[in-house]
Protein backbone atom coordinates (compact mmCIF):
# COMPACT_ATOMS: atom_id res chain seq x y z
CA UNK A 1 0.00 0.00 0.00
CA UNK A 2 2.87 2.27 0.61
CA UNK A 3 4.02 2.76 -2.49
CA UNK A 4 0.31 3.79 -3.84
CA UNK A 5 1.07 6.76 -2.28
CA UNK A 6 4.62 7.16 -3.97
CA UNK A 7 6.61 6.34 -0.88
CA UNK A 8 8.75 2.84 -1.32
CA UNK A 9 9.81 1.30 2.39
CA UNK A 10 7.69 3.36 4.50
CA UNK A 11 6.80 2.19 7.58
CA UNK A 12 4.57 3.76 10.59
CA UNK A 13 6.71 3.95 13.73
CA UNK A 14 4.00 6.02 15.71
CA UNK A 15 3.23 3.45 18.47
CA UNK A 16 6.85 3.14 19.16
CA UNK A 17 7.50 6.68 19.18
CA UNK A 18 4.64 6.92 21.74
CA UNK A 19 5.88 4.80 24.07
CA UNK A 20 9.28 6.06 23.82
CA UNK A 21 7.67 9.45 24.71
CA UNK A 22 6.14 8.00 27.55
CA UNK A 23 9.33 6.44 29.07
CA UNK A 24 11.42 9.36 28.72
CA UNK A 25 8.65 11.69 30.54
CA UNK A 26 8.38 9.12 33.59
CA UNK A 27 11.98 8.89 33.61
CA UNK A 28 11.83 12.36 33.61
CA UNK A 29 9.29 12.48 36.52
CA UNK A 30 11.08 9.58 38.34
CA UNK A 31 14.20 11.48 38.32
CA UNK A 32 12.12 14.87 39.95
CA UNK A 33 10.55 12.29 42.41
CA UNK A 34 14.00 11.70 43.53
CA UNK A 35 15.29 15.29 43.58
CA UNK A 36 12.01 16.48 45.98
CA UNK A 37 12.55 13.59 48.19
CA UNK A 38 16.10 14.22 48.72
CA UNK A 39 15.27 18.00 49.00
CA UNK A 40 12.71 17.28 51.68
CA UNK A 41 15.35 15.16 53.35
CA UNK A 42 17.92 17.84 53.37
CA UNK A 43 14.97 19.85 55.07
CA UNK A 44 14.17 17.41 58.13
CA UNK A 45 17.85 17.32 58.74
CA UNK A 46 18.74 19.57 60.78
CA UNK A 47 19.53 18.28 64.10
CA UNK A 48 17.53 19.88 67.36
CA UNK A 49 19.22 20.12 70.33
CA UNK A 50 18.49 16.93 72.36
CA UNK A 51 18.51 14.85 75.46
CA UNK A 52 18.30 10.87 75.74
CA UNK A 53 15.40 10.18 78.00
CA UNK A 54 14.38 6.70 79.56
CA UNK A 55 9.93 6.56 79.29
CA UNK A 56 8.94 6.03 83.13
CA UNK A 57 5.03 5.60 81.96
CA UNK A 58 2.55 4.76 79.34
CA UNK A 59 3.57 3.30 76.38
CA UNK A 60 7.18 4.43 76.43
CA UNK A 61 8.05 3.12 79.99
CA UNK A 62 11.51 1.84 79.58
CA UNK A 63 12.08 2.59 76.26
CA UNK A 64 14.88 4.87 75.44
CA UNK A 65 13.77 7.95 73.51
CA UNK A 66 14.75 11.71 72.29
CA UNK A 67 13.47 14.90 74.07
CA UNK A 68 14.07 18.37 71.85
CA UNK A 69 15.92 20.40 75.14
CA UNK A 70 14.32 23.81 73.26
CA UNK A 71 11.19 24.34 70.83
CA UNK A 72 11.68 24.92 66.99
CA UNK A 73 11.56 28.14 65.88
CA UNK A 74 7.32 28.75 64.63
CA UNK A 75 7.21 29.32 60.46
CA UNK A 76 10.90 26.51 60.45
CA UNK A 77 10.73 22.86 59.31
CA UNK A 78 10.58 20.69 62.44
CA UNK A 79 13.90 19.38 63.96
CA UNK A 80 15.37 16.35 63.59
CA UNK A 81 15.52 14.07 66.97
CA UNK A 82 15.48 9.90 65.85
CA UNK A 83 15.22 10.69 62.11
CA UNK A 84 12.39 9.05 61.48
CA UNK A 85 10.41 11.22 59.83
CA UNK A 86 13.16 12.19 57.73
CA UNK A 87 13.85 8.26 56.60
CA UNK A 88 10.19 7.51 55.93
CA UNK A 89 10.30 9.99 53.11
CA UNK A 90 9.72 8.16 49.86
CA UNK A 91 8.55 8.08 46.75
CA UNK A 92 6.10 5.99 44.48
CA UNK A 93 5.99 5.07 40.58
CA UNK A 94 2.71 4.69 38.57
CA UNK A 95 2.82 4.92 35.35
CA UNK A 96 4.05 8.26 34.45
CA UNK A 97 2.75 9.81 37.48
CA UNK A 98 4.63 10.09 40.78
CA UNK A 99 3.62 10.65 44.36
CA UNK A 100 6.03 11.92 47.17
CA UNK A 101 5.42 11.77 50.59
CA UNK A 102 5.47 9.63 54.01
CA UNK A 103 3.95 6.70 55.26
CA UNK A 104 4.20 8.20 59.20
CA UNK A 105 0.63 9.62 60.47
CA UNK A 106 0.04 11.88 62.39
CA UNK A 107 3.47 13.24 62.86
CA UNK A 108 4.38 14.87 59.50
CA UNK A 109 0.49 16.10 58.85
CA UNK A 110 0.19 17.68 62.76
CA UNK A 111 3.66 19.75 61.48
CA UNK A 112 2.56 20.57 58.00
CA UNK A 113 -0.34 22.22 59.41
CA UNK A 114 0.68 23.67 62.46
CA UNK A 115 3.89 26.20 63.51
CA UNK A 116 6.31 23.91 61.57
CA UNK A 117 5.61 23.80 57.57
CA UNK A 118 8.06 21.41 55.93
CA UNK A 119 6.53 19.95 52.77
CA UNK A 120 4.54 22.47 50.60
CA UNK A 121 7.77 25.22 51.47
CA UNK A 122 10.45 22.32 50.65
CA UNK A 123 8.58 21.61 47.18
CA UNK A 124 7.99 25.37 46.42
CA UNK A 125 11.69 26.27 46.86
CA UNK A 126 12.73 23.76 44.44
CA UNK A 127 10.09 24.07 42.27
CA UNK A 128 11.82 25.73 39.17
CA UNK A 129 14.70 22.88 39.69
CA UNK A 130 11.69 19.96 39.63
CA UNK A 131 10.21 22.09 35.99
CA UNK A 132 13.86 21.91 34.77
CA UNK A 133 14.25 18.20 35.41
CA UNK A 134 10.60 17.61 33.86
CA UNK A 135 11.27 19.95 31.14
CA UNK A 136 7.55 22.03 31.52
CA UNK A 137 6.18 24.11 34.75
CA UNK A 138 5.16 22.88 38.24
CA UNK A 139 2.54 23.85 40.28
CA UNK A 140 2.04 22.70 43.78
CA UNK A 141 -0.83 22.39 45.05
Amino acid sequence: MASDYGFAGFAWYGPKVMADIKKSASRGTEAAAIFLVNALKKTLSIPAPRIAVVGVRGVRKGIRYYRATTRATPGAPPRKLSGDMRGSITYRMSGEKAWVGTNLTPYPEVHEKGDHPWFRKTAELVRKELGAIIGKTVKIG
